[in-house]
């Protein structure tokens, strides 16, 4: 035999030995509690989104930085890259300012004028927590619900004034 034909069946059994003798690790752990929020996280999100609306069909796209819960910066384009928004908030102050109708709203960021500008019924902290993916109410409130483990899912429920707020965790 040849070299490489020696160096191909060295590698073939080295692999194969090194299957053979792999750990089983078990049954998979499936968490019963939900873990803390996160409070420092910086993030930089950059997204595209589709919109259709029956006859309209258009994209826009977002680049999202965030600091925590003290501050978010957000700029929206449109196709071609055209700014249309952008969205400047801290805990007591934000700013957005529409390119399209050169207009600036300015106010606190409470659930109330939020909802009010993006017909949301969200506050800032609750849109940093939507894009933390994290649930808007303390991780302690929720209660495990159910585990299924041949999908790999546990569900978590928190009854709310405002009605039941689920979390599925895959």
């Amino acid at each position: 035999m040849n070299k490489i034909s020696l160096i191909i069946i060295a590698n073939f059994l080295i692999i194969l030995l090194s299957c053979s003798t792999a750990i089983k690790t078990g049954q998979k752990e499936f968490i019963t509690k939900l873990p803390n929020k996160i409070q420092n996280n910086k993030l930089y999100i950059k997204m595209t989104m589709n919109i259709s609306l029956e006859n309209l069909n258009n994209q826009a796209n977002a680049e999202i930085r965030l600091s925590g819960y003290d501050s978010i910066s957000m700029i929206l384009t449109a196709q071609f890259g055209l700014p249309i928004a952008r969205l400047y908030a801290i805990d007591d102050y934000f700013a957005l300012y529409n390119m399209f109708e050169d207009v600036i709203y300015e106010g606190n960021p409470n659930k109330l004028s939020f909802q009010e500008l993006l017909l949301l019924p969200i506050s800032l902290e609750n849109l940093i927590d939507i894009l933390n993916c994290q649930p808007y109410s303390s991780p302690d409130e929720f209660n495990l619900v159910s585990i299924d483990e041949n999908k790999g899912i546990v569900l978590f429920s928190n009854t709310t004034p405002n009605g039941v707020e689920y979390l599925l965790y895959s």
